[in-house]
């Protein structure tokens, strides 16, 4: 696996793929809302670009992105050195079933777009792996219900065009039992 994410990151790279703003400003505003802005230590497990964590360093939270391919922390960093942010965050290269770090030694451990790559077993693992490091976690998945997402998925498909964001497991998060802790967005005026 790690192959292929080194592929994607080094063509992000390339690319110059870089968010906008609005997709960090409605984050940034939900994670505000959650209450998660006066954290200690924040670690971004699969953190890719690092957008994820901007909240968090933009905060004041100590915050270390975690990735697997090295292409993606050099955009974390490039990415960070143009918003002006990279002395806030440091950058470690590991892969996420051996975090290192010590058992509840971070605040928040969470990943934005990660579980979705690996099957049911291996997603277990990595969320123990983090439950071991943190105090909480957050996951942040694809909505497969979410239209936009299915219409740009189908899109790829028609034209013969990779998905751009790595393979995907189709799965259901309720098949875990856990579809009580995910937040409906409609409760919250963003």
């Amino acid at each position: 696996m790690r192959a292929s994410w080194s592929t994607l990151w080094s063509r992000a790279c390339k690319e110059h793929v870089l968010y906008l703003p609005t997709v960090l400003n409605e984050y940034e505003k939900f994670i505000k809302k959650l209450g998660f802005t006066n954290l200690g230590v924040v670690v971004d497990v699969g953190a890719g670009s690092g957008l994820s964590s901007v909240p968090f360093v933009r905060s004041k939270c100590y915050v270390i992105l975690v990735d697997i391919s090295a292409s993606a922390l050099y955009l974390a960093r490039k990415f960070y050195k143009e918003m002006g942010l990279y002395r806030f965050a440091d950058l470690v290269l590991a892969d996420a079933f051996h975090l290192p770090f010590r058992d509840k030694s971070v605040d928040l451990a969470l990943s934005w777009g990660l579980l979705e790559h690996f099957k049911s077993e291996d997603s277990v693992r990595i969320v123990k792996e983090k439950l071991r490091i943190s105090r909480m976690i957050m996951e942040i998945v694809p909505y497969r219900k979410c239209v936009g997402y299915l219409i740009a998925k189908k899109l790829a498909k028609l034209l013969n065009r990779r998905w751009p964001y790595g393979d995907e497991v189709e799965r259901d998060y309720d098949e875990w039992g856990v579809s009580n802790l995910f937040i409906d967005p409609s409760h919250y005026d963003f």
